[in-house]
């Protein structure tokens, strides 16, 4: 069976826990600016390999005193068609998914405490998520963001938007690695880890989900959407 072995990356070192069946149970990393604790991410999932919740918790010795807290549980409700519909944020916040008849994203909303409610639409061309509209929370100005496939593999060429157009540099996969504005200027890049997780970017002037091929990255989950599925690196 291939795994992930641990990573050695001296600035991030993770170690990885998987039960029998495969899946990943838990992520285990130091913190970097306590390096006796580490950040244990458990998870839980059921035969049919869906997500039902993931508790972060403390660990190790600290040689000082922490706040002690319980630990923070996200929950994650699914239909019939194991399609994930619902989260229920340890904080409180909520975020809910609305699907077509041939399964494909159509909409997303996330409420926090105290705020409105945030709704994304979603347009798609086949597989190809072609455009992304964020409704205005307090007015009707919405921002529609347009997607331009790349011809020669399964990743974004343009980003257009607000009348201007931004050109994607791709690793030979299809995923970004850098964002290029009309004056050739990085407005967005980033370091992912071996599995697609953000670790550091390195520009955001823009705002870019577009992860590995195919997925789109929730910031209120921290899941990538893949289609069919939802990817947690």
């Amino acid at each position: 069976m291939l795994r992930f072995a641990p990573q050695t990356r001296p600035d991030r070192p993770a170690d990885f826990t998987y039960d029998g069946h495969g899946n990943r149970i838990a992520r285990t990393v130091p913190l970097p600016q306590k390096p006796e604790l580490t950040a244990a991410e458990q998870r839980s999932q059921r035969g049919t390999d869906n997500l039902l919740r993931v508790m972060e918790v403390l660990t190790g010795t600290p040689k000082y005193e922490e706040p002690t807290e319980e630990p923070e549980v996200t929950r994650y409700r699914y239909d019939g068609s194991h399609q994930l519909i619902a989260i229920e944020h340890g904080n409180g916040a909520r975020s809910e998914y609305e699907y077509d008849a041939l399964g494909r994203r159509v909409a997303k909303h996330h409420t926090t405490v105290g705020t409105p409610r945030q709704t994304t639409l979603f347009m798609w061309d086949g597989d190809w998520m072609m455009q992304e509209v964020r409704t205005g929370c307090t007015s009707h100005e919405d921002n529609a963001v347009t997607y331009v496939p790349h011809p020669d593999h399964e990743g974004p060429l343009t980003r257009l938007a607000e009348g201007q157009a931004w050109h994607y540099v791709t690793d030979h996969l299809g995923t970004p690695q850098e964002l290029y504005d009309e004056q050739r200027e990085v407005v967005w890049a980033a370091d992912l880890s071996a599995y697609g997780r953000t670790t550091r970017r390195l520009a955001h002037a823009v705002d870019n989900p577009i992860r590995f091929p195919g997925q789109y990255y929730d910031q209120e989950s921290g899941l990538h959407y893949n289609r069919f599925r939802y990817y947690d690196p």
